[in-house]
C-alpha cells in the first residue's frame, strides 16, 4: 500500500513522460544522431555540480548513472538558444522499462539556484536552460543497462541528451533502517483562515511528500518560545489531525513511519493515558517519540523535562522521550560541561539528539557522547541546522556536503536523525524566507504557486541530495551487513574522511556508488 502511495504522490509531484513519438522518431534514430554529430549547446552534469558553470565548458550530452533497485539518481542537463521558445519533452527508451522519468526547471530561488519546479513535459526557455532528469527504479526493475534519448523539441529546433542507466542486482530496503525525522511548522504553511479540515488536508500534503524521501515528519509548535523567558517547550505530532481523530492512528500506521511524534503538553492526564493506551493496542508505542522541549540549556529546563517525563512514564513506562541539545547548562554546579545532560537527564531522556556543533569537528568526542547515551541505555541521534557543515543549510554548504550529512551519520554511528523544520518562512504570500537565519536554513519545501503551480509543493535540490545520502546510508549498512563494518568503512573513504574533510569532486561520488554497487552485487 505505501509503494502505491509513493508512487501517486510521485506522479502528481512530476509528470512522467511516456517513450515515442512517431515511426521516424525512435531510439535509434535518435542515438544515431547523437553518435554522428558534435553536441553543440548541450552540456550535462551530476546533480552535486553547479550546471551554471557548465555554459562555458565542453559541450557535451551523454551521462551515466547507477542505480539499486528501489533507488532514485538524478542529472543535470543545460542547453543554450538563440531565440524564446517552448520545449517539449520526450523521453524514447531503447527497450520497455518500469523506470520512473521526471523532469524539473531548476528555479532561482534567495539568491541561489535551489527550487525544482515539475515540467509537466514542457519548458519555456528564453536563451538557456537548467534542468534536473531523475529516475527511479523500483523493486521489480531487472538488473542491467537501460539505454534511452531524451529530446527536448521545438519548431524547427531539438537538443538530444543520451542516459545509461546502470540498474545492478541489489536493493535499497523498502523501510528506512534508521529513522530521520523532519519537522513542520504549521503556522508557516499559509493555511491561516481555512478550516479545520482544509488545514488537515493541506498538512497531510506537506506530510506524504516528506514520506516519499524516507523521511518520518512531524508537526511542531513552539508553544513557548521566548528569549526573554527561555521557554522552549515544544508539542510535537507525527499526524495532519488532533491526537484523537481516528484518522491519525490510522495515518501512523503507514509502515514508512520509522517513528512517531507524540504530543503531551496540551492533554491531561486521563487523555494522555487514552492516548497512550490507544497507541499501545495498535502497536505503535515502539517507534514513538516525545519530543518535549528544544534544546534546554539551564538547570531549570532539565528540572521541567524531568517532570513532563515523569508524568509520560507515570502512563507508559515505555514511552520513549527525546531531547535535543547542543551544549552544557549554563547555570549550576557543572556549568558548561556537554556530558553533564546525560546525568541530568538520565531518567528522562530516552533519546538524547545532539547538534553536530557540539560534537566540535571531533569523531573522538562524538564517540564519547554516543558511549554516554548508550551507557544509560539510551538512543544517541544527532542533528543539522543553522551553518553546520555537512549541512543542509546553502551557508558554508557546497552540494557534496547536503549528501554528506548521512555519510557522517554512518561514520559516527549516531542512530537516528533530526532536522527541525522544512519551511522556516517570514511570509507565504510573498515568499520569504526568514532573515534572521543563515541563508537556506530550515527551507527544504515551498508552496508551489509562488512557482506557479496551484495546489502542489516543490522542493529544494538540496532534499533531494540529503535523499541520495540517505540512501547511500542503507547502501553502506546492506555493505556492512555482507562484508563487515571496516569494508563499508572503507569504501566511505573516497569520498569521506571525516566531518570537515569531503570530497569536492562528483566524479569520486559517483566512482563510490558504482563500487558499492558492485560489491553488493558480487
Amino acid at each position: 500500500m505505501f509503494v502505491k502511495k509513493t508512487l501517486d504522490v510521485l506522479v502528481i509531484f512530476c509528470i512522467t513522460l511516456v517513450a515515442g513519438c512517431s515511426q521516424q522518431d525512435s531510439y535509434t534514430s535518435l542515438n544515431r544522431k547523437i553518435a554522428e554529430s558534435q553536441p553543440q549547446n548541450t552540456w550535462v552534469a551530476s546533480n552535486l555540480d553547479s550546471i551554471a558553470s557548465y555554459f562555458d565548458s565542453v559541450p557535451a550530452n551523454i551521462y551515466d548513472l547507477y542505480l539499486a533497485k528501489g533507488d532514485i539518481e538524478h542529472v543535470q542537463i543545460a542547453f543554450k538558444t538563440d531565440s524564446a521558445d517552448s520545449y517539449i519533452i520526450e523521453r524514447f527508451a531503447e527497450s520497455k522499462t518500469d523506470i520512473a522519468f521526471t523532469s524539473r526547471n531548476l528555479v532561482h530561488f534567495n539568491r541561489s539556484d535551489d527550487v525544482l519546479v515539475p515540467t509537466s513535459g514542457k519548458v519555456r526557455v528564453v536563451d538557456s536552460a537548467k534542468l534536473w532528469l531523475t529516475y527511479a527504479t523500483t523493486q521489480q526493475t531487472k538488473a542491467g543497462t537501460y539505454n534511452e534519448v531524451v529530446r527536448f523539441k521545438a519548431n524547427n529546433r531539438e537538443f538530444l541528451f543520451k542516459i545509461r542507466l546502470h540498474v545492478y542486482n541489489c536493493a535499497l530496503p523498502e523501510i528506512p533502517t534508521i529513522p530521520s525525522v523532519m519537522g513542520i511548522d504549521p503556522n508557516r504553511m499559509g493555511i491561516e483562515g481555512l478550516s479545520e479540515e482544509e488545514a488537515s488536508i493541506e498538512k497531510k500534503k506537506w506530510s506524504d511528500l516528506l514520506l516519499t524521501f524516507r523521511i518520518s515528519p512531524y508537526f511542531s509548535n513552539w508553544i513557548g518560545q521566548s528569549l526573554e523567558t527561555k521557554d522552549m517547550r515544544v508539542e510535537n505530532i507525527s499526524s495532519p489531525w488532533a491526537w484523537n481523530d481516528p484518522r491519525t492512528i490510522e495515518y501512523m500506521n503507514d509502515p514508512r513511519f520509522t517513528s512517531v511524534a507524540l504530543p503531551s503538553h496540551f492533554l491531561s492526564d486521563d487523555e494522555l493515558n487514552k492516548f497512550l493506551d490507544v497507541l499501545r493496542k495498535n502497536d505503535l508505542l515502539k517507534k514513538a517519540y516525545f519530543y518535549i522541549w528544544d534544546e534546554p540549556a539551564r538547570i531549570g529546563d532539565y528540572a521541567l523535562i524531568q517532570k513532563e517525563a515523569a508524568r509520560i512514564k507515570k502512563f507508559a513506562p515505555d514511552a520513549r522521550v527525546l531531547t535535543s541539545f547542543y551544549c552544557g547548562p549554563k547555570d549550576g554546579p557543572q556549568k558548561d560541561d556537554l556530558f553533564a545532560v546525560f546525568d541530568y537527564l538520565k531518567e528522562s531522556t530516552d533519546i538524547f539528539c545532539q547538534g553536530v556543533w557540539s560534537l566540535s569537528e571531533s569523531e573522538l568526542r562524538a564517540d564519547s557522547c554516543r558511549r554516554a547515551a548508550l551507557n544509560q541505555g539510551a538512543e544517541w541521534w544527532t542533528y543539522v541546522c543553522m551553518s553546520d557543515y555537512p549541512g543542509l543549510s546553502i551557508s558554508n554548504n557546497f552540494p557534496i556536503r547536503n549528501r554528506a550529512v548521512m555519510w557522517r551519520v554512518f561514520k559516527e554511528q549516531s542512530s537516528g536523525f533530526l532536522y527541525w523544520v522544512v519551511n522556516s518562512f517570514d511570509s507565504i504570500n510573498p515568499l520569504v524566507p526568514r532573515q534572521n537565519l543563515p541563508h537556506g536554513d530550515g527551507i527544504l519545501i515551498f508552496p508551489g504557486e509562488q512557482f506557479g503551480l496551484d495546489n502542489e509543493l516543490v522542493v529544494s535540490s538540496r532534499l533531494e541530495r540529503w535523499r541520495d545520502g540517505v540512501e547511500d546510508y542503507e547502501l553502506l549498512k546492506l555493505l556492512e551487513s555482507k562484508n563487515g563494518r571496516e569494508a563499508s568503512l572503507e569504501l566511505l573513504k573516497l569520498v569521506h574522511i571525516n566531518s570537515t574533510s569531503q570530497t569536492k569532486h562528483s566524479q569520486e561520488v559517483a566512482k563510490f556508488k558504482k563500487r558499492l554497487l558492485e560489491q553488493l552485487s558480487l
